[in-house]
């Protein structure tokens, strides 16, 4: 199991198969939340990720969560 807490953009995207920019685009669209730790250090939550996810099964835009 997946202890990680908190991933940097680029490991966040890795984790849910997109591309930085599709990442980018979903928290420009409010879809995700980061946090920024300095103006060169944004993070996200790990728990973001997990309700982002919930989010899209429920809707339906997604079959499955990536494995953890």
């Amino acid at each position: 199991m997946d202890t990680q807490q908190n991933f940097r953009p680029a490991e966040a995207a890795e984790y849910l198969r997109i591309s930085k920019a599709q990442l980018w685009k979903l928290v420009k669209e409010g879809l995700i939340k980061t946090v920024k730790l300095s103006p060169q250090v944004t993070i996200i939550r790990r728990r973001e990720i997990e309700r982002f996810l919930d989010s899209a099964v429920q809707a339906g835009g997604c079959d499955e969560k990536p494995n953890a």
